[in-house]
């Protein structure tokens, strides 16, 4: 966690996920390369309990890290413009 937020009943935090890819996931054979994903976690808490919870994170990062992903200005036709 890099840094946490708490007001009335919710909680926020900024997280970095660290790990590598090893797995056959997301379209691509594992490539065995270190990965680094950053992320917004935020729950809602009713008596000491998660009720609720959102999670935002770049998972167009983690495509671009594990080569999911061809490069931009061939592949995206707004940045090609």
């Amino acid at each position: 966690m890099e840094d946490t937020t708490a007001e009335q009943d919710k909680i926020s935090a900024r997280v970095v996920l660290k790990g590598t890819h090893r797995g056959k996931g997301l379209g691509v054979p594992p490539i065995g390369n270190a990965v680094q994903i950053r992320g917004i976690v935020m729950v809602r808490m009713t008596d000491g309990k998660i009720v609720e919870g959102w999670i935002s994170w770049d998972q167009l990062g983690l495509l671009r890290q594990i080569g999911a992903l061809n490069h931009p200005a061939r592949s995206d036709r707004f940045l090609a413009r």
